[in-house]
């Protein structure tokens, strides 16, 4: 795709010059990989923390399964948690009975919607049982609605299917606290999670 985009650019024919190229490319990078990649640390250890939907996600191999247990985990532990988006109020707005004055800057932290119970009953518990999961705003909304969500949802679903069915025995190698995270507030996740591998169960299991 990158090798794609540079031969537009070479092209000289005014589609795409250098400083488009440069933020296009910057884009696939951070919302195309990095996230994705937060993502699936963040999740791992939020199974772990919680080992009976653990047990419950591993339990059947099946789409609609990964799915909600991927969907859930977008919920419940967004990449990029205190990540929020700058916006410039046009005109005097009324939100949550607060005003909000023309020409004032507000940072929307729409992540805090993914644990709205009004919308989310006992949002504060991780269910992948919830069928309400994958109306969460990690992707945002409307006009703003991440491109790339089809491509991301279909890369943890394959990521948590090899995670959870293709490495048994998987576990957290250290205490969680000495977990060492980033602090990327676009893509907060665990600088890298030490895992073990009951490597010989995975043989045994897979043999016909």
């Amino acid at each position: 795709m990158l090798s794609a985009l540079v031969a537009v650019r070479d092209e000289d024919d005014g589609r795409l010059d250098d400083d488009e190229l440069f933020v296009t490319v910057m884009t696939l990078l951070v919302a195309g990989y990095k996230t994705t990649a937060a993502q699936i640390g963040k999740g791992l250890l939020t199974l772990f923390r919680h080992p009976a939907e653990l047990a419950a996600a591993r339990a059947h191999r099946d789409e609609a399964r990964l799915r909600r247990v991927s969907e859930e985990l977008l919920r419940f532990t967004p990449p990029g948690a205190g990540y929020g988006i700058a916006r410039y109020a046009v005109e005097d707005v009324e939100v949550g009975g607060v005003l909000i004055p023309a020409g004032s800057t507000v940072f929307v932290a729409r992540h805090s919607g993914n644990r709205d119970e009004a919308h989310f009953p006992d949002a504060e518990r991780f269910d992948i049982g919830r069928g309400t999961a994958n109306q969460h705003l990690t992707f945002g909304a409307g006009p703003a609605f991440c491109v790339g969500a089809p491509v991301a949802r279909m890369e943890l679903e394959l990521a948590f299917d090899a995670l959870l069915h293709r490495l048994p025995g998987l576990a957290l190698a250290v205490p969680e606290a000495e977990v060492p995270w980033n602090s990327d507030t676009a893509a907060q996740a665990p600088e890298r999670v030490l895992i073990t591998w009951d490597g010989a169960a995975a043989r045994l299991r897979s043999a016909p």
